[in-house]
């Protein structure tokens, strides 16, 4: 299991530094048909991967560590608690109690799925913290600047800019300021539904800077096209039903 810190690096960060590499040393003589085909595919597993499970962090300011390690154990699905739920409880410094939970199955428990119990069980909560990313159907209001989809849309504004960089002209120097603010930007990204719509309908419009500033690739192009469509996915009714023009546009470009 892995819980808070005992990881060192984030999910998409590693796949970015490793996998990236790989990739984009063997698909170089391919069509740019079965490359485009082999970067989504290669990107849609590491996102479906991480998106299956989330690392989640709870202070509980009220429990003594005895009366944590026993609601932990009663939460585990390994002794009849939610499904797909693994949890353990830590003593911290200063007497603080931490509950960390990895939900390995979130279509069957989500993180609202366990505070929602925690709270009907009268459990007082402290601080939360998710730890790596989390996708964004599912974030908690802890989940802000950690959407899966957000931080893949990230990346691509950071390629982006690279490649606008290298180009060296005046007006790619400027793009690639302004791509550098954006990743920044969707990186930090909110989990409210204003913010989730805002950040699907930039990673859309990304790809079009990029296409008309002849800087996108496959890889780029494909990392935006997954997270517009997990941010758009996750838009509820009542957003869709409020801003039925805006959710419209996306759905015509998606």
């Amino acid at each position: 299991m892995s819980y808070f810190g005992a990881a060192t690096q984030e999910p998409l960060e590693e796949w970015e530094q490793e996998e990236g590499r790989y990739i984009s040393a063997s698909v170089g003589q391919l069509s740019n048909r079965h490359r485009m085909i082999l970067l989504m595919s290669v990107a849609l597993v590491t996102a479906i991967e991480v998106s299956n499970r989330i690392s989640i962090n709870v202070l509980l300011p009220a429990a003594h560590i005895s009366a944590a390690r026993a609601l932990a154990r009663s939460l585990r699905e390994s002794s009849g608690g939610l499904r797909g739920v693994q949890a353990l409880a830590f003593e911290l410094a200063r007497g603080r109690v931490q509950l960390s939970m990895n939900l390995f199955r979130v279509n069957e428990t989500t993180p609202a799925d366990v505070i929602a119990e925690l709270s009907r069980r009268g459990i007082e909560l402290g601080e939360q913290q998710v730890v790596g990313l989390c996708p964004a159907a599912v974030a908690p209001p802890a989940g802000t600047g950690r959407v899966l989809e957000a931080r893949m849309a990230a990346a691509a504004a950071r390629g982006g800019a690279a490649r606008c960089a290298a180009i060296a002209d005046e007006e790619h120097a400027a793009l690639a300021l302004r791509l550098e603010r954006e990743a920044r930007h969707l990186a930090a990204l909110g989990v409210d539904q204003d913010s989730l719509l805002s950040g699907a309908e930039r990673s859309a419009a990304l790809n079009r800077v990029l296409k008309a500033a002849q800087v996108v690739n496959s890889e780029l192009e494909a990392m935006l096209d997954i997270a517009a469509h997990g941010l758009f996915s996750a838009l509820d009714e009542v957003t869709r039903a409020t801003f039925p023009e805006r959710v419209a546009a996306l759905d015509r470009v998606l």
